[in-house]
């Protein structure tokens, strides 16, 4: 199969949309996409040669079930083996999803392994494997063994922290005469379209602040308050001790 060079089919372009796509997601690692969008283009490099012309956007919509068979052998004569060939399937399905949402995906069944015959897997397929299967929960971020403990006390623990931060916003709603009911939704809803500008839009916390932050304002006295009580410091050895209590329970302690 020939390697190519992205622009050779028109189809190409629908890869590189993809991937564009699936960046803005931000769901999968940048790994993953770059190797899905690899598998994409490969995709199409093949059914141009398979089909013997140029592969258009408007072709990837009649991807047939024999095609895929024929991708993956070919995959497989080049060497990978059963974890490699169900990640591509897999990309090459979500490729194909994106560039025909109308029409449904050649079904076909992935690559099985017989029972009791094991073979090695590389680490990178298995990462990937558990990647996919984990995106159907949420996001996911790759990141090195030593940091796991951190991750626990940042993100593990975080709900905790938001909600304690909640609590004590809804109970300042109340002193100020706020009903609990009309404080807890201004506070909720709040914190949800605050966490979706800093996702979404890729908005930096500092950025965000600064925006409602004006000179002489509500929002710089409160934030004067905040600091002046140690806040930022509070929640830096909160997470510091979070951490720590992470290692201790790793290493066995009670």
């Amino acid at each position: 199969m020939r390697a190519g060079l992205p622009g050779d089919h028109p189809a190409h372009g629908t890869a590189a949309e993809w991937g564009d796509h699936l960046r803005r997601d931000r769901r999968r690692s940048a790994h993953t996409v770059r190797a899905y969008v690899a598998t994409a283009h490969r995709l199409v490099d093949f059914l141009g040669e398979h089909r013997g012309g140029a592969v258009a956007p408007a072709g990837l919509t009649n991807v047939t079930a024999p095609e895929l068979r024929a991708y993956l052998a070919s995959r497989r004569g080049e060497g990978i083996g059963n974890a490699s060939a169900a990640r591509e399937l897999s990309a090459v399905r979500g490729f194909l999803a994106f560039a025909a949402p109308d029409v449904a995906p050649p079904r076909m069944c992935g690559p099985r392994v017989k029972r009791g015959v094991p073979r090695p897997v590389a680490p990178d397929d298995v990462l990937a494997l558990a990647e996919e299967a984990l995106l159907h929960l949420g996001a996911v971020v790759r990141v090195p063994e030593p940091y796991m403990d951190a991750v626990t006390a940042v993100s593990g623990s975080g709900p905790a922290y938001f909600a304690l931060l909640a609590e004590a916003m809804i109970e300042a709603g109340i002193l100020l005469g706020l009903g609990r009911d009309v404080s807890t939704q201004l506070v909720v809803q709040t914190m949800l379209g605050s966490a979706k500008l800093l996702r979404d839009e890729q908005m930096h916390p500092v950025e965000l602040r600064e925006r409602v932050t004006s000179p002489g304002g509500t929002t710089i006295r409160a934030v004067r308050e905040l600091e002046q009580a140690g806040v930022r410091a509070a929640f830096l050895n909160a997470i510091q001790a979070a951490m720590e209590r992470s290692r201790e329970l790793a290493a066995g302690a009670p």
